[in-house]
C-alpha cells in the first residue's frame, strides 16, 4: 500500500510519495543564496495531467486514495528567518507534541555560549532569538522527537543571549486529494514567496521522484531574464537616446571606452513608454534635441583604419544610398567577403552599451562604458520563447507567461514578463501571442498607476517607436529592436521586430530597406551574476 504525502512549513515542503518514505524536500532560496519563506508550492504532476497548490498554513497534502487513514506528522523541523539577521531572528519549531525543548547555542568552535528551556506546544512554535555579540552560531534544539540544528549568521552586535516564545499555533490542517502518483512521474514544481510587498514565482523546478532527494526553489528578487539556459540580464531602464546638446543648447561630451570623449551625450529615456517618435527626422551632428534610433552599429567607434568603408558609425548618420552595391557598406564592420560580421569581440566598441557612458535616470548616475551591452539575436529569441531550426531551447518560467501586448499610458508596444513574475500581480489578455491573430495592443490597456506598479514588479516594456527609411515610418503600430548579430547570408543585422498582432526576431530582409542603414530602437542589457 503506498502513501503519498506533501509536507510544506516555513522553510520546506516535504513530497513523500511511497511506503518507503521517498521523499522530495523543498527549501525556499534567493539567487544570492539567501533563505526565502515559501508562502505556497504548486506541483504539477505532467504525466497524470493534475495541479495542487499548497497554500500556508495547509502544510500536508494526502492522496485519499492511498488508502492510507488521515495520520499527524511526527516529526519535529527547525527553520530561522530572516538569516543572517540583524541581531535578532525569528525561530519555527514545529512539534508533534506538548513538551519542554532544551535550545543550546554553541560557537563555530564547539563551545556552549547559551542555553535554556523552551516549553512549546504541538503544531507551530514561534520564538525570538536575541544573538549579542556573536557573528556565526548553531542553535539546536532537542525534544523527545530528537534533535534539530540550524546554523545562524549574525550581521549585528548587541548585548547578550535571549530566546523567549513569541506565539504558538495548533497543529495545522491537512489537505486531500484524489489525485494518483506513481513513482517516476514527471512533475513540475513551482514555488511563490513575498519579496518587496510582491508575490513572485521560483524558477520551474521538475523532477522524477523515485527516490529521497532534497531541492531548492530558486527565486530572482530582481527584474532577471533568461537569456540562455544559463545566462541572465537586467534590462536597461528606457530605450536609448542620444543629444548632441544634452536637450539644450550647448554642444556635449561623454567618456568612451579606452578613455577619451565623443560628441553628445547619450541617456536612457526617463520612462520606459517614452519615445521621440518623427522628431527623429531631425537627427544631424548638431541636433540639441533627443533621437531614439540609429543605424545599426553606429556607437561613434571609429574603426576606419580597419575597416575603411565603414564611414557611418556615428549616431545621427542616417545616410541609404549603397555603397559597392551594398546597403550595409558604410554601417558597422565587415569580413574579407565583404559580408557584416558582429558587433561582439574585437569590435564591440561598435555596440552602444560598451563604447559609450550613459546617463541614468534610474539610478541617477552616469554609467561607465562596458556596463552595458545590445541584446545577440539568439537572446531576443530565448526571451520571447521562440524556436527556430538552430535554437531548440526557449525561456519557461515558473508562471508560463512571458510577454503580453498593451498600450501602456497611451503607447503601443509590449511588456516582457521576467523570470519570477507572479500571475497574482497583474492578469494580462492573451499574453504570449507570438502567432495569435487575435492578439492586439488594445488587449491589455494599461493606467499610469498600473504601470507603476507592474514595474516594480519588474516588467520591461518595448514601446513600438517606429523605423526610420529616410524618414519616420510605422510610429505606433511598429517597433524594431537592433540585435549585436550580423546576417551575413543576406548583408544584414538581425533585429527583433513588435507588430501589433505578432512579434518575431529575425533577420531584417535584404530587400525594401530593411537594411543596417534603417534607424531603429535599442534596448541594450547587462549580464546578471
Amino acid at each position: 500500500m503506498r502513501k503519498n504525502i506533501i509536507v510544506f512549513a516555513a522553510l520546506t515542503l516535504a513530497f513523500v510519495v511511497a511506503f518507503s518514505q521517498v521523499a522530495l524536500t523543498f527549501t525556499g532560496n534567493k539567487e544570492q543564496g539567501r533563505y526565502l519563506r515559501l508562502d505556497s508550492v504548486k506541483v504539477t504532476n505532467i504525466t497524470r495531467s493534475w495541479s495542487e497548490t499548497i497554500v500556508y498554513p495547509d502544510t500536508v497534502l494526502v492522496f485519499a486514495n492511498s488508502g492510507i487513514a488521515l495520520a499527524e506528522t511526527s516529526q519535529l523541523r527547525l527553520s530561522a528567518y530572516p538569516n543572517p539577521s540583524a541581531g535578532r531572528t525569528t525561530i519555527a519549531v514545529e512539534s508533534p507534541f506538548d513538551e519542554i525543548a532544551v535550545a543550546t547555542v554553541t560557537n563555530l568552535a564547539g563551545q556552549v555560549v547559551y542555553r535554556c528551556d523552551v516549553p512549546i506546544s504541538s503544531g507551530r512554535n514561534i520564538l525570538e532569538l536575541k544573538m549579542g555579540r556573536q557573528k556565526v552560531c548553531l542553535l539546536s534544539v532537542a525534544t523527545s522527537q530528537g534533535v534539530r540544528t540550524v546554523k545562524i549568521l549574525n550581521t549585528s552586535s548587541g548585548n547578550g543571549f535571549g530566546l523567549k516564545s513569541v506565539a504558538s499555533d495548533p497543529v495545522i490542517d491537512k489537505r486531500i486529494t484524489t489525485a494518483s502518483f506513481n513513482s517516476g512521474d514527471s512533475l513540475l514544481i513551482v514555488g511563490y514567496a513575498g519579496n518587496s510587498g510582491l508575490s513572485i514565482c521560483s524558477y520551474p523546478l521538475y523532477v522524477n521522484p523515485t527516490a529521497s532527494t532534497a531541492h531548492t526553489l530558486v527565486f530572482a528578487t530582481n527584474a532577471v531574464f533568461s537569456v540562455s539556459d544559463t545566462s541572465k540580464v537586467l534590462f536597461s531602464p528606457g530605450n536609448l537616446q542620444w543629444s548632441a546638446k544634452n536637450g539644450g543648447n550647448t554642444a556635449t561630451t561623454h567618456a568612451v571606452a579606452g578613455g577619451g570623449t565623443a560628441p553628445g551625450t547619450w541617456r536612457f529615456a526617463l520612462h520606459q513608454y517614452d519615445t521621440i517618435g518623427i522628431g527623429n527626422d531631425n537627427a544631424s551632428s548638431t541636433y540639441g534635441g533627443w533621437i531614439d534610433v540609429f543605424g545599426w552599429a553606429t556607437s561613434g567607434w571609429d574603426n576606419t583604419s580597419v575597416y575603411s568603408q565603414t564611414i557611418r558609425y556615428n549616431p545621427w548618420d542616417t545616410a541609404t544610398n549603397r555603397i559597392d552595391g551594398y546597403y550595409f557598406k558604410g554601417y558597422g564592420p565587415y569580413n574579407s567577403s565583404s559580408a557584416p560580421i558582429d558587433i561582439t569581440g574585437a569590435n564591440a566598441n561598435y555596440d552602444w552599451g560598451v563604447y559609450n557612458a550613459i546617463n541614468n535616470p534610474k539610478t541617477n548616475t552616469t554609467d561607465p562604458p562596458g556596463t552595458w551591452r545590445t541584446p545577440t539575436i539568439s537572446e531576443w529569441r530565448y526571451v520571447i520563447g521562440k524556436y527556430t531550426f538552430s535554437q531548440t531551447s526557449r525561456r519557461i518560467t515558473g508562471s508560463g507567461l512571458l510577454y503580453a501586448h498593451a498600450n501602456v499610458v497611451g503607447v503601443n508596444g509590449v511588456i516582457l514578463l521576467p523570470d519570477n513574475w507572479s500571475p497574482a500581480t497583474y492578469t494580462f489578455i492573451r499574453p504570449n501571442g507570438v502567432l495569435n491573430m487575435g492578439v492586439d495592443y488594445s488587449d491589455n490597456v494599461i493606467s499610469a498607476a498600473d504601470w507603476s506598479r507592474l514595474e516594480n514588479a519588474g516588467c520591461v516594456f518595448l514601446p513600438a517607436a517606429g523605423f526610420r527609411y529616410g524618414d519616420m515610418l510605422a510610429v505606433g503600430s511598429q517597433g524594431c529592436y537592433w540585435s549585436s548579430t550580423a546576417h551575413s547570408s543576406y548583408g544584414t543585422a538581425y533585429n527583433f521586430e513588435i507588430h501589433s498582432y505578432y512579434l518575431d526576431a529575425d533577420n531584417v530582409s535584404s530587400y525594401g530597406g530593411d537594411q543596417p542603414c534603417m534607424g531603429e530602437s535599442v534596448r541594450l542589457v547587462k549580464d546578471y551574476r
